[in-house]
């Protein structure tokens, strides 16, 4: 069986030998062996594939304590998260390629001519669909630090999915957001907001995990709550996340009153 040194396992995996020492005392990451004369760290195999989640999970913004909550779930899951991360991924590379063919462009419109490009710049270098993919995700897998029987559900269903799958979803859950947005004038109480609302907890409901009132009203003050969900709302225009917010508070009410 494979056994490594702190400071090369550090180096195989590009982090630093402190960052590996905070994963020991946290009990994130704890060595395969621990030389009792001298306190030499070693690390095995089994410790690749939890310090490779770790640095997934972090790259889901989750924080070190959510972390160490997520890799004590049933190994199946890990499989699942790997599945989600190959997803994450998958949308980087869209975006690289979408920037390869605009610099290609850019070679030939020199060579030809120049051309207007700013549509093409603004294609390529546009990071907004990432981060609806990654937040659509991450909103729904952050419910209760993924302690829930809803972030297993998610889970399940988007292994489950293909990339045109998931692509698919987020554009549906985008086309709502900008139809919410248009409306913000209107109020929260207006019907045509309080329509695509209900429409933005059946897209939840239908494509990640059963999503009652209740627990949709929770993610909406998570909306205002967390400032990565919130600068990611008012994407869509100022004010935007406060909005959504509290059309889906007057939702809930709604419903509890119904």
């Amino acid at each position: 069986m494979a056994s490594f040194k702190i400071k090369e396992f550090a180096a195989m995996h590009g982090v630093s030998v402190r960052t590996l020492r905070h994963y020991d005392q946290l009990g994130l990451l704890i060595p395969a062996h621990v030389n009792r004369h001298n306190g030499y760290r070693y690390y095995g195999e089994e410790n690749r594939l939890t310090l490779q989640l770790i640095v997934f999970y972090k790259e889901l913004g989750f924080a070190l304590a959510e972390i160490k909550t997520l890799l004590q779930a049933d190994p199946a899951n890990q499989q699942q998260a790997l599945r989600f991360q190959r997803n994450l991924l998958a949308m980087k590379q869209q975006r690289l390629g979408k920037m390869v063919d605009f610099i290609d462009e850019l070679l030939s419109s020199n060579q030809h001519g120049a051309t207007d490009m700013s549509e093409q710049f603004l294609n390529a270098t546009n990071q907004q669909a990432f981060e609806q993919d990654k937040a659509a995700h991450l909103a729904e897998a952050k419910q209760r630090w993924g302690q829930t029987q809803s972030f297993q559900q998610s889970q399940q269903r988007l292994a489950k999915y293909s990339d045109a799958d998931v692509q698919a979803i987020n554009q549906q859950q985008q086309a709502i957001y900008q139809q919410l947005a248009a409306l913000m004038p209107q109020g929260v109480a207006d019907p045509q907001v309080q329509q695509q609302v209900h429409a933005a907890r059946m897209l939840i409901h239908d494509h990640w995990y059963d999503c009652g009132v209740a627990q949709f009203a929770a993610l909406g003050q998570m909306y205002v709550t967390d400032p990565k969900f919130t600068a990611h709302l008012n994407h869509y225009g100022a004010g935007f996340a406060e909005f959504l917010s509290q059309a889906i508070a007057h939702y809930a009410q709604q419903a509890e009153a119904g």
